[in-house]
């Protein structure tokens, strides 16, 4: 009766957890995907405005614009590598708190699989 009841409790109160976990683990997910479609999306505008620029210099003046074209080439490529930098940060910060989530649910079914035999 009594130990039937507290294990019951104890069940309940695991299955709550993988709940809260599996939700953790959905919310990381679509963060996950937002920052990255972000990123990507700030990359493009970035890539954009280069070209403008460029092509705005090719209109203004000829003759600097290959000195131009270097320096704007330069910080663009700089400013893509820092954004790839701090996309791949974030995607591994991201993927490792999941994957300690994913741990964690582990953890709580091979309990819950404990309690139960």
């Amino acid at each position: 009766g009594y130990n039937m009841g507290m294990q019951n409790v104890q069940l309940e109160t695991l299955r709550h957890k993988l709940d809260d976990n599996q939700e953790l683990v959905k919310s990381h997910l679509a963060s996950l995907r937002e920052t990255t479609r972000a990123n990507y999306d700030s990359l493009r505008r970035l890539h954009n405005e280069h070209h403008r620029l460029i092509l705005d210099e090719i209109k203004e003046n000829d003759e600097k614009l290959t000195t131009k074209f270097v320096s704007y080439g330069s910080t663009f490529t700089a400013n893509e590598e820092t954004m790839r930098d701090l996309i791949k940060q974030h995607f591994e910060s991201l993927q490792k708190h999941v994957d300690d989530r994913l741990e964690n649910i582990k953890d709580t079914i091979k309990i819950c699989s404990l309690i139960r035999s």
